[in-house]
């Protein structure tokens, strides 16, 4: 069994992955009378088959050490998450199914972030309390997704 613990996320670290959906200043402007700021292109939404969809998520969280069986990717579209409650989670990737390239990513309650097309990853972790999330991703997922056992198990510590 393979042992890791989450590190901060930063665009840097996280641009092999996809982008982090995050209050970007420089990304910001004015509008409605300059009552309201706007974050604007903070990803951009790719989908091939289909068109893109709005879902919310509602998700329990689950307890640290976590076991890491499994990862899963989406051949036909982007995927993004943000999070509406909040609370930080925790993003797992890899650029592979080998269980050495995965990565754990600790985010704050009101970063989100985006996977690209092909980007292993593992499902949603939440850490402290049941978390709603807004999903943005492509139409009839079932047929936009490959998963895979991973032939050593992931213990992520923290």
């Amino acid at each position: 069994m393979i042992q890791i613990s989450s590190i901060k996320i930063c665009k840097e670290n996280f641009k092999p992955y996809g982008d982090i959906i995050d209050y970007d200043k420089e990304k910001s402007f004015s509008i409605n009378q300059r009552t309201t700021e706007r974050f604007d292109s903070l990803a951009t939404i790719n989908v091939q088959y289909g068109h893109p969809i709005i879902s919310l998520f509602k998700t329990s969280p689950r307890k640290l050490p976590l076991e890491v069986q499994f990862l899963e990717k989406h051949p036909y579209g982007t995927q993004a998450f943000f999070p509406l409650n909040n609370c930080p989670w925790l993003v797992v990737v890899s650029n592979s199914t080998n269980p050495n390239s995965v990565i754990c990513f600790s985010l704050k309650g009101n970063q989100g972030i985006q996977y690209n097309i092909d980007t292993w990853h593992y499902p949603l972790i939440t850490l402290h309390k049941k978390q709603d999330f807004i999903v943005i991703d492509r139409e009839n997922s079932n047929e936009n997704i490959n998963v895979v056992k991973l032939k050593e198990k992931i213990l992520i510590n923290n």
